[in-house]
C-alpha cells in the first residue's frame, strides 16, 4: 500500500472554501487533500474549514497528516493557506505526525504566511506542522489551537512538534 503519484503543479485556491470533507485511509504514509507536494509544487490560498481527517497506521511506521498536504517535500511551498481541520489519530500510532496544514516538513520544503486552526487528537502534533525535518522550512505563521488532547508520551506545539 501506499502512495503511487505526488503533486507538482500548482493549486491556487483563489480564496475559495473547502468545506465537510472526511478522509479516512488505512496504511497509507501521507494523508492530507494531498499525499505528497513534490519540487516544483505550489499550494497558495486555500481555505479549508470543516474536515474530518483520521489517520491509521497499524503497522508502527511513521504516518503523517496535515488538513492540505501529508509531506511537503524539498522543493515544495505552501504559502498563503488557512486551515481548521480536526485530526483525530485514535486508530494510529505514537509516529503519527498530524498538523493543521501539512504533517511533515522535509530539508528544503516550505511553509509560509499560513493560518493554522486545528483539533488535534493524538501524539505528536503541531498547530501548523507536526514533524519539521532538518532544514525544512516554516515561517511568517499563525496557530490558534482550537481544541488538544495529548495522549501519554508524546508532544505537542503550536507551530511544530520537536522531540
Amino acid at each position: 500500500q501506499g502512495n503511487k503519484e505526488y503533486f507538482k503543479g500548482t493549486i491556487d485556491g483563489n480564496w475559495k472554501d473547502i468545506d465537510s470533507i472526511v478522509i479516512k485511509r488505512e496504511g497509507f504514509r501521507d494523508l492530507g487533500i494531498l499525499a505528497q507536494l513534490e519540487d516544483g509544487g505550489v499550494v497558495k490560498n486555500v481555505l479549508l474549514h470543516s474536515a474530518d481527517i483520521w489517520p491509521w497506521n497499524p503497522d508502527n511506521s511513521e504516518q503523517y497528516a496535515g488538513g492540505i498536504v501529508g509531506t511537503v517535500k524539498a522543493g515544495g511551498i505552501v504559502t498563503g493557506c488557512e486551515a481548521a481541520p480536526t485530526l483525530d489519530a485514535e486508530k494510529a500510532n505514537s509516529y503519527t505526525y498530524m498538523g493543521g496544514l501539512a504533517g511533515r516538513v522535509d530539508n528544503g520544503g516550505m511553509v509560509h504566511s499560513v493560518i493554522g486552526m486545528p483539533k488535534l487528537h493524538g501524539y505528536a502534533m503541531g498547530g501548523i506542522v507536526g514533524k519539521i525535518e532538518s532544514g525544512g522550512n516554516l515561517f511568517n505563521s499563525y496557530a490558534n489551537l482550537q481544541e488538544i488532547q495529548i495522549e501519554t508520551g508524546k508532544n505537542a506545539g503550536g507551530d511544530h512538534t520537536a522531540e
